[in-house]
């Protein structure tokens, strides 16, 4: 993912700003729930439970480089060219996510989630040397995650139609008894105008 590291020493920026295309794409949030009451624990134990945690939300994405890492949280961007390459599209990335939520091994966290695709994205940083994505869909995802209990998935509309469709294609074959769990729920967020229509699923 090529980023614009936005610059205006640079008297061509604005100029780059204009020829920015957005790049659709998938957010995906995960975030380990009660990660502060953990670190309570002797410390090589929730150091233990968190790389533990951390290694199973990347074996499950195939080990997708993370975009960034906050705290306790994951953010992974999939341009919609690799999720079809690497996960044959929403379905492949909703499974993987569900798996990731519904782990119940000791040796794991509780973990929570937000998927959103995103139309309108943008591959820019202002950090030199640093890969970033803005877009008001990828506030949407932060937004619905603090909506997200443990072990829930809460997805965006923009998701969930694109879910559908590949579900009506490919679901028998691709197995995935999660998609018929999925509830329409509705949340009024910060700095979204009306009330927002989401799809959440509790594992």
């Amino acid at each position: 993912m090529e980023t614009l590291f936005i610059d205006f020493d640079d008297p061509q920026m604005l100029a780059r700003i204009e020829a920015l295309k957005p790049l659709k794409g998938y957010c995906i949030l995960l975030d380990i729930s009660g990660s502060t009451r953990l670190k309570d624990m002797p410390t090589k134990k929730w150091i233990i439970h968190l790389y533990n945690t951390f290694a199973n939300m990347r074996t499950f994405l195939l080990f997708l480089r993370p975009l960034k890492c906050i705290g306790d949280e994951m953010m992974f961007y999939v341009p919609v060219a690799e999720s079809r390459k690497v996960f044959g599209g929403p379905l492949g990335l909703f499974s993987a996510t569900c798996s990731i939520v519904s782990e119940k091994e000791e040796l794991f966290r509780d973990v929570k989630a937000s998927i959103v695709f995103c139309r309108s994205a943008y591959a820019i940083a202002f950090v030199r040397q640093t890969s970033d994505i803005y877009g008001k869909e990828i506030d949407l995802a932060a937004r619905l995650l603090a909506k997200a209990k443990a072990r829930q998935v809460i997805m965006s509309k923009s998701f969930y139609e694109a879910l559908k469709r590949g579900y009506k294609k490919y679901g028998d074959g691709l197995q995935v008894p999660e998609f018929s769990e999925i509830d329409e729920v509705s949340y009024q967020l910060k700095g979204f105008r009306g009330r927002q229509t989401a799809y959440k699923i509790t594992l």
